[in-house]
């Protein structure tokens, strides 16, 4: 991941798309006043209620891809779940994640579907490789110096056996800490949550969660964008002064306020 000042440049796709968010966390007062993430959240449900408009399965499948792993596309964590219907999944979801610059793992198929493991393997592997997490995990059991696939493959036969196997948070990019703290269930009570439950260094996490929720809302609107915000209020059903999420998209990004 490159980065530009305070900001952040989301990695290549293909041979000339770059996306990017702007600094706004560090610089401008709506996050100050701590509306951001409100902000981000009203944004991010009504972006994904419009998804299931969409005509083409394989839109839809990217779509909801996008919404999933956009902090694993920006490079911000090394992994994400999904839980998908096997028959969406089947129609193109390996060669969608090959062309968002990611890899899948299924790890477990109920009656609400299938769960996938959405990773760069990359950052994954720099992830488990040595340190707290890598430790954290041989104490589980995981094998010592199979490197990733060794780690995936435990991963898998945890998953399928009884329960959630809660150290999966240490392969999604969630503090250790949190993971153990989670993990151990921790009678004392959680001090913020957002993507995952924190128990310690909520500032450093809040600031996080605004990293992830401007990369899921930069890989929608990428997705949707025309050459006019108005193109997307068109295609969406909006007329008038009444703007789709979308197209209001652009202005959170640029630190404006918006109302919904």
């Amino acid at each position: 991941m490159n980065s530009q000042g305070a900001g952040l440049v989301l990695p290549e796709r293909g041979s000339r798309s770059v996306y990017k968010v702007t600094d706004f966390v560090d610089r401008h007062k709506i996050y100050r006043e701590g509306n951001i993430r409100q902000v981000n959240r009203r944004l991010l449900a009504r972006a994904y209620g419009l998804i299931p408009r969409l005509a083409e399965d394989l839109l839809r499948l990217e779509a909801l891809l996008r919404w999933a792993a956009g902090p694993v596309i920006a490079g911000i964590k090394p992994a994400s779940l999904i839980r998908l219907n096997r028959a969406v999944w089947e129609k193109g979801g390996t060669g969608l994640c090959s062309s968002l610059g990611l890899s899948a793992l299924p790890l477990r198929e109920g009656a609400e579907g299938i769960l996938v493991l959405l990773y760069r393997q990359g950052l994954l592997a720099r992830k488990l490789r040595g340190g707290a997490a890598a430790r954290y995990l041989r104490s589980l059991q995981y094998p010592a110096g199979t490197g990733l696939g060794g780690y995936l493959s435990f991963l898998q036969e945890r998953f399928a056996g009884p329960g959630f196997p809660h150290e999966v948070g240490v392969f999604l990019g969630y503090p250790l800490e949190d993971v153990i703290c989670f993990s151990a269930g921790k009678p004392s009570p959680y001090k913020c949550r957002g993507y995952w439950k924190v128990y310690r260094r909520p500032e450093k996490a809040e600031r996080t969660f605004v990293y992830m929720d401007a990369a899921r809302i930069t890989l929608i609107r990428e997705l949707f964008s025309g050459s006019l915000p108005e193109d997307d209020d068109r295609a969406f059903g909006y007329k008038g002064k009444r703007r789709s999420p979308l197209s209001a998209l652009s202005r959170v990004l640029k630190g404006q306020r918006v109302t919904m």
